[in-house]
């Protein structure tokens, strides 16, 4: 990346959840976005991405999730310089000209570029001082041994290339694409619960997924209307074998 940038967009992408076989109008969906127009910080990233270790040549990396973060760059002059970050398979980062190892050591790019893309809410949100609505549910897991029965609980599964992810937490999302609240779900304490405090209005609230290879996928999207007041119940269901 070339010195100079000050500020930087960063794009968090959703791939198919269930692999490549989904249908085109699961892929490459706008889940969480978030403008840094701080210069330190954006030249950080900057110069964190171009210490990154080159990938090596000859890796086959054609079956990448499709769930990326891609980071626009901003420079006073000249045109944006974007860089696209694989969360999945390789886990690479590219401007189109240089390739990088973006999954390495703790603390890795991957997880920066997260934390920033889903930053907690400020307690200057428009909640405050406002009466603020309750949306509670629960994960329902369906089946089992007969005569079967459903209950509670979180639910994690292992499936290539991606290997295993567990459903992680669950958010609310507003009409305008911002990430309102957050409940990270208690494992391995199971019970698959949340309960979420949020202004009035409409949302997408959605059930993540995280694991070693997998970053915030989204599981499942439930729509909902929270009133002012009143408790709204969402429920994500699963039937198991």
């Amino acid at each position: 990346m070339p010195p100079g940038t000050d500020q930087v967009l960063l794009c968090r992408y959703d791939g198919p959840f269930g692999g490549p076989g989904a249908h085109i109008a699961q892929r490459f969906r706008l889940v969480a976005g978030r403008l840094i127009v701080d210069r330190v910080q954006a030249a950080a990233l900057a110069d964190t991405l171009n210490r990154l270790p080159r990938a090596p040549g000859g890796v086959d990396c054609g079956r990448q999730g499709n769930a990326a973060i891609v980071a626009f760059f901003h420079y006073p002059s000249g045109t944006d310089d974007p860089v696209l970050v694989n969360l999945t398979g390789c886990m690479t980062a590219t401007n189109g000209h240089l390739t990088g190892v973006a999954g390495v050591g703790d603390g890795s790019i991957l997880d920066k570029l997260e934390a920033l893309v889903h930053a907690e809410p400020t307690s200057g949100s428009p909640t405050q001082g406002a009466p603020t609505a309750t949306i509670a549910g629960h994960l329902w897991l369906c089946g089992g041994p007969a005569p079967g029965r459903c209950f509670a609980s979180t639910i994690g599964g292992c499936a290539p290339p991606d290997g295993c992810s567990r459903s992680d937490r669950v958010v609310a999302v507003d009409t305008a694409g911002e990430i309102v609240a957050e409940q990270r779900l208690r494992y391995p304490y199971p019970d698959g619960r949340f309960r979420l405090h949020v202004p009035a209005g409409q949302y997408a609230v959605e059930l993540l997924a995280d694991g070693p290879r997998i970053h915030d996928r989204v599981m499942q999207i439930q729509g909902t209307t929270a009133r002012a007041g009143h408790t709204t119940t969402v429920a994500f269901t699963f039937n198991i074998p």
